[in-house]
């Protein structure tokens, strides 16, 4: 009899990439419940950023934890320098709700309200034998220019590193007896986590970055209507559109549009 082949998740919904396998799925749902029960929005707001070096030669990813006022709870993956960079942007503009989705990149573990957990998320918790919980969670992944959506296996590998992290810096002494300290909007100080021979170490990392200002106008198309005047050089944007997949929502990502004016 030939051997049954490995399960997996969300094959269809990322047809051509490598599908959520079982492995990955039982970490992910393992980390995500203890996530859960340890509640780092308690101790943690989204300002605080944690760094997440994989190795010595890669960019590290950076953690945001939602929840701190009591709504969304999440863990937010930026990756990279670029994924900081996005993040600081959100923090730093006006009208961050307007900020162009399309340019965001991000892994992420949510514990969204039931009627947002759709049946392919309660496959993975099912599948992973964490059903029912008090929380159930999905796990979903950003690109530039699409709308979250079903984290592929490397994803998922991702963020299972950045989660375990996360976990080792709540539970690392140095955490309790300094907790605030670890953070200095000053330098720009924020604590960092690398893996040396299986045992996660916490250090200070200082990012400083030089930002270039574009001229921009963030527009809905109704006030685009009612303008005037128009600015004599960079671009109005009218707003996101997010189209569903060419197949449906079920089975492709959806894609974000900018509709700009220029």
């Amino acid at each position: 009899m030939a051997a049954k082949p490995p399960k997996t998740y969300f094959a269809e919904q990322i047809a051509g990439e490598k599908p959520l396998a079982q492995r990955t799925a039982s970490n992910l749902c393992a980390l995500a419940a203890d996530i859960c029960d340890v509640e780092p929005w308690l101790d943690l707001n989204e300002a605080q950023l944690i760094a997440v070096r994989m190795n010595p030669k890669a960019e590290p990813d950076f953690i945001s934890v939602l929840g701190a006022l009591g709504e969304h709870r999440a863990v937010h993956v930026y990756p990279g320098v670029a994924g900081y960079s996005w993040y600081q942007a959100v923090r730093e503009s006006k009208e961050p709700s307007r900020l162009m989705m399309a340019d965001c990149e991000a892994l992420q573990v949510a514990y969204p309200e039931p009627d947002e957990i759709t049946d392919l998320d309660m496959n993975v918790i099912n599948g992973c034998r964490f059903g029912p919980y008090d929380r159930a969670f999905q796990f979903r992944s950003v690109r530039r220019g699409y709308a979250p959506w079903y984290i592929t296996d490397d994803e998922g590998k991702r963020l299972a590193v950045c989660l375990e992290a996360l976990l080792a810096l709540i539970e690392a002494p140095i955490f309790e007896a300094h907790g605030e300290e670890m953070w200095d909007d000053n330098q720009a100080s924020l604590p960092m986590l690398t893996k040396v021979r299986g045992v996660w170490g916490v250090a200070p990392l200082s990012v400083s970055m030089t930002r270039v200002d574009v001229p921009r106008l963030w527009l809905e198309q109704e006030e685009v209507e009612r303008l005037k005047r128009l600015p004599k050089s960079g671009a109005v944007c009218v707003g996101d559109s997010i189209m569903p997949g060419v197949a449906g929502m079920e089975n492709e990502r959806p894609t974000v549009l900018n509709l700009v004016v220029a």
